[in-house]
């Protein structure tokens, strides 16, 4: 439409301002057309009136208040039946009951091994002799000073109990038969004496052999054939007694419930089928805590089927410290205080709408025992009951959501 220039300027202006107003409500981005951008002014003014969307009720009504706008996206899971067990994990060594080294008594050259480690050995068996040339020569020494000394003993007291003979027929004078009884008595102390060292080095070659002092089984060689060992140098390692698992603790477990009798749950991993668990307890608690940490050794009873393990392995260990037998449980992230400290928790109840799945319910429940992240609580929620872990200062009963189930891990700490 052309304007004539010879109508009135408020009527031209009014006809512009349609025109501008028409052209912006049907233009459409990307299509060709004159530019606009000299009507911004008058578009500004004007562009009301090309509003195509629905009146505004007279009510006034909001519609941000749709249901759609008001459901809250949530985190749901579902709640746990079951028990609920407290415990301690840790990795322990497994270790003989006791370990005893065996060490040599003499000084000299290792010479060959005579048991393989690992083996089974009895008390008193053999296992390393000790070659020691100086005592051998030694020993030969006392042997010689032994067989003269006897010489002089049998010399010396054969002439005296000659001369108390001759003294007794008055051949000759009392004083010479005393001396010569004296002779014999010194004779019989230096060869005693000798015979005294002879002992000692016989035992003594004897320790050349190194035996077990008990029955057990030889765990490891500390000494190689060939090294120079002297008196009281170790040089094999036993173990006696079951095999068991040494585990250490800190003194706050300790005050936990860590004790002799506590139940103990071993994963052995076994090569055709998997892990397993094994049933076990605590037999012993050391009476010290040592090191910068306070660690307290524990030891762990192995059962029949573990003893054949071997001793310096790894396995791991979980302690049981408190159990909440079949109780129902959910995260503690789950749990709300109100203003007077009591709990409760908010579960998704399944209700279908515009834009939302489920509506809030709030329960007050007492809580229990706490383990792995969870809690048990009185009184039961329902089975297949999901509480809610997000958005919880938003909640009120009654609210409208949207729930997106959050993976979980299990409500116990106890291996299956």
């Amino acid at each position: 439409m052309r304007l004539s220039s010879s109508q009135p300027a408020s009527t031209r202006s009014r006809a512009e301002s349609k025109q501008v107003n028409t052209r912006l409500c049907n233009h459409r981005p990307g299509h060709a057309g004159p530019p606009l951008l000299p009507w911004l002014t008058i578009a500004v003014l004007s562009v009301a009136g090309c509003d195509r969307s629905p009146a505004v009720p007279a009510t006034g009504a909001d519609v941000t208040t749709t249901p759609a706008a008001r459901a809250l996206a949530v985190r749901v899971v579902p709640v746990r039946h079951g028990d609920l067990r407290r415990v301690l994990a840790y990795v322990g060594t497994v270790r003989p009951r006791r370990e005893i080294k065996v060490s040599a008594r003499v000084g000299g050259t290792a010479l060959a091994h005579r048991v393989d480690e690992g083996e089974v050995v009895k008390a008193g068996q053999p296992l390393l002799s000790i070659s020691a040339p100086e005592m051998d020569a030694k020993a030969a020494t006392v042997r010689a000073e032994l067989a003269r000394a006897r010489v002089l003993e049998a010399n010396a007291c054969r002439v005296a109990r000659t001369d108390q003979r001759l003294s007794r027929a008055g051949a000759l004078a009392t004083a010479r038969a005393d001396a010569s009884a004296a002779q014999c008595k010194g004779a019989q102390q230096a060869a005693r004496a000798v015979a005294g060292k002879e002992r000692e080095l016989h035992i003594a070659l004897a320790h050349r052999e190194a035996r077990a002092p008990v029955g057990g089984r030889l765990l490891r060689w500390l000494v190689e054939p060939g090294e120079t060992v002297g008196p009281g140098r170790p040089l094999a390692l036993l173990a006696v007694g079951d095999t068991e698992l040494e585990v250490q603790v800190t003194d706050t477990d300790i005050a936990s419930g860590v004790r002799v009798g506590s139940e103990v749950k071993l994963r052995v991993d076994a090569a055709a089928a998997g892990h397993r668990s094994v049933d076990a307890r605590v037999v012993r608690v050391a009476p010290l805590a040592v090191g910068p940490l306070r660690h307290v050794a524990i030891r762990i009873a192995l059962p029949a089927s573990l003893q054949a393990t071997t001793a310096g392995a790894a396995m791991d260990a979980h302690v049981l410290l408190a159990t909440a037998v079949d109780a129902t449980s959910v995260p503690i992230r789950a749990v709300t205080h109100d203003s007077d400290g009591n709990a409760a928790v908010f579960t998704a109840q399944p209700s279908t709408g515009l834009g939302h799945n489920a509506k809030a319910a709030r329960h007050e429940i007492v809580l229990g025992l706490r383990a792995g992240g969870w809690v048990a609580i009185q009184p039961p929620l329902p089975s297949g009951a999901r509480v809610i872990t997000s958005n919880l200062p938003a909640l009120r009963i009654g609210r409208a959501l949207l729930t997106v189930a959050e993976p979980t891990t299990s409500a116990t700490e106890a291996m299956r």
